[in-house]
């Protein structure tokens, strides 16, 4: 009996060593990778709920996605460095994009999108003549009897890239191609002047300089609706790095009122001519009062927000093919011409979208304190408005726009028995994490939960694979600060 009894202890005890060793695993991930699969027959711990309700519905132990986009969050023990995603999908109204991404910028709420599934590069890969390169690296060039003229052909990757054709016959696809821009017939003006007044919260745009500095002063109020320190911060890029910052902090006192909270000055010398962004980090309490510069080429990236200052019937210009306008502002309810359409705002909050624009349109407003926003650029006048960006291939059309080369990476989904399955890697060392919850998108444009039309993507698996330090690189980072 005593043996019986002892022998019980011991399997008690061993179970109880197991369970303790499986939460320190589940809790420290020791070897640095641990894996979580949500197949939604079940509420999932670590993969939280898609969200918004109203974009997405619960039916046979899949998640029908309506509308774009849709969330959820991933609770992780601690900080990785990447993240697999893998979904199985099914697409049976052959929506043509959809993406995946994670949150990097909680203020500007800005994701890193990787694909999943491109119907224009599968399209290419039938019609176009096709090079691979490492790492899922894709050129597609034009073949000559469909393009408009000759064009050069490239038996490798890296030809192309060492050798690179015109800017404008160049896209993109999730391919972040270095290209040294540069305007003809450029000249530098001397004289400074107010580019625009009351801007509210966060922007990006492009300006250009040769044989001149790069000059621009930002005069900034906070609006002191809220109680936060509203910090402002300024980063200037130069083909996509950070070559100069600066910050600014707001008021911490709440008080219903504006208040100037000072000035941020970029004179910086001694630059090589080209393209260069400024990208303005701030809170929706924060208001550019004034812009002052001698740059003559500065256009808006996707986004401007005209706050409230009382301008009537004034223009705006853009190379956008979408154009969204909203206002939170009901005095600001309006119709706004864009080119030969007509964009209605007709409630406030809500996003409403006009398509299929080509070219530089003009975009005539009624009232301001409005969010205009698109996949192109804006800018105050016409002769500011310049697109140093390489365009992309999501929204394109490449044989309007004279494209002749496509370079892209991308693996196409593999299917089984008409389900989808696609994966997409992502850098988290620099992604957003808040109460041990990492936040991703998923994005479908054009899909609307409110169109009445009966078009969704049937979600069935989601699995994130996860990698980090060790536990023992871990102890060795410790060690070595001693």
């Amino acid at each position: 009996m005593e043996k019986r009894r002892i022998k019980i202890r011991i399997f008690l005890w061993t179970v109880l060593g197991f369970l303790i060793a499986w939460l320190l695993y589940q809790g420290i991930v020791p070897f640095g990778e641990i894996s979580y699969t949500c197949d939604f027959s079940k509420p999932c711990y670590n993969i939280k709920k898609i969200t918004p309700s109203d974009r997405v519905n619960s039916e046979n132990n899949t998640q029908k996605i309506l509308g774009n986009p849709v969330y959820f969050s991933l609770a992780t023990p601690r900080s990785f460095n990447q993240a697999n995603i893998s979904l199985k999908y099914k697409n049976d109204n052959d929506l043509p994009i959809i993406e995946a991404g994670v949150l990097k910028d909680k203020l500007l709420w800005r994701y890193d999108l990787k694909p999943i599934r491109n119907k224009i590069i599968g399209q290419l890969a039938l019609a176009w003549r096709v090079v691979t390169g490492k790492d899922n690296t894709i050129l597609f060039q034009r073949n000559f009897v469909q393009a408009d003229k000759d064009i050069k052909y490239y038996e490798a990757v890296d030809d192309f890239l060492n050798a690179l054709p015109p800017f404008d016959e160049i896209a993109v696809y999730n391919y972040d191609l270095s290209y040294n821009y540069q305007m003809d017939n450029y000249k530098p003006e001397e004289e400074r002047v107010e580019l625009i007044n009351n801007l509210r919260g966060d922007y990006q745009f492009y300006t250009y300089i040769k044989d001149e500095p790069l000059n621009f002063s930002f005069n900034f109020f906070d609006l002191n609706k809220n109680k936060d320190s509203d910090e402002i911060e300024i980063f200037v890029y130069y083909n996509s790095q950070i070559i100069e910052s600066y910050y600014l902090n707001g008021a911490d006192i709440k008080t219903g009122e504006a208040l100037a909270i000072g000035n941020i000055d970029l004179n910086i010398a001694d630059l090589p001519e080209g393209a260069y962004k400024i990208e303005v980090k701030a809170s929706d309490d924060i208001i550019t009062k004034e812009i002052l510069t001698s740059q003559t080429k500065i256009s808006f990236v996707n986004k401007i927000w005209l706050a409230d200052d009382g301008r009537e019937n004034f223009t705006l210009h853009t190379d956008s093919w979408t154009v969204n306008g909203q206002t939170t502002n009901p005095l600001k309810l309006q119709i706004i011409k864009i080119g030969d359409s007509e964009l209605e705002i007709e409630e406030t909050y809500k996003l409403f979208t006009v398509n299929s624009l080509r070219d530089v349109s003009e975009i005539i407003l009624e009232k301001d304190d409005v969010i205009i926003s698109g996949d192109g650029l804006f800018a105050l006048a016409e002769d500011q408005l310049f697109n140093p960006i390489i365009k992309r291939v999501d929204n394109l059309d490449l044989n309007y726009e004279g494209i002749n080369y496509v370079l892209a990476n991308y693996s196409s989904p593999s299917e089984i028995n008409n389900w989808q399955f696609a994966d997409a890697k992502f850098d988290l060392s620099e992604a957003y994490r808040e109460d041990g919850k990492y936040s991703f998108i998923i994005s479908i444009p054009g899909l609307r939960a409110d169109d009445l039309i009966d078009d969704n993507l049937v979600l069935s698996q989601i699995k994130v694979e996860l990698k980090g330090r060790t536990l023992w690189q871990k102890i060795n980072e410790i060690l070595s600060r001693w």
